[in-house]
């Protein structure tokens, strides 16, 4: 509700009034969005690298073929920013060319995984990528789909400071944009 409120005020150029906060409320709340902000930019950074990697990574045909026998066309793989995942422990990192406060990033919103003793491997590999966007548009989580026989089948991004399973739905930013 707060998510639809928010996005009329902002069609329309207002502003929601909010509670009154203290000045340290204030601070922290400023802080707060200033960090989501953070990882919105890093969201929207992931979903053009895994698109990237579906149009020009050496080992994307699969993908590719895949995507085809689905009967998914490039113009739709282009609307839903549908990208690619390769092989590998860490091809996020290296793609990126992480540095350590992006790497603590891409583990707060789900897209490394952090071992014990402080090791880092992506959490999609090998997979079709399927971001998932908020009401505004923004990344905010993917949904990868394996090529192989691996297991699980599916794999989802964990719940985030920005992802939150039960205020998601696949598919409902792009189908408010062939309304407009």
């Amino acid at each position: 509700f707060v998510e639809a409120v928010e996005a009329l005020a902002a069609q329309y150029g207002l502003e929601v009034p909010r509670e009154r906060l203290s000045p340290k409320q204030q601070v922290q709340q400023q802080i707060k969005q200033k960090k989501q902000h953070d990882l919105y930019d890093v969201m929207h950074l992931v979903a053009k690298f895994y698109r990237h990697q579906l149009r020009d990574h050496p080992h994307s045909a699969e993908a590719k073929n895949y995507l085809k026998q689905r009967g998914l066309s490039p113009e739709i793989a282009k609307t839903y920013v549908i990208g690619f995942a390769p092989a590998g422990w860490n091809s996020l990192l290296q793609g990126l060319k992480a540095d350590e406060k992006l790497k603590q990033q891409l583990v707060e919103v789900g897209m490394l995984v952090e071992k014990e003793g402080g090791k880092n491997y992506d959490r999609f590999r090998h997979r079709i990528m399927f971001p998932i966007r908020d009401g505004r548009g923004r990344v905010v989580a993917f949904g990868g789909r394996v090529l192989g026989d691996e297991q699980p089948k599916y794999l989802n991004s964990p719940e985030t400071p920005i992802f939150h399973k039960s205020n998601a739905l696949y598919g409902l930013y792009e189908m408010r944009q062939t309304r407009e």
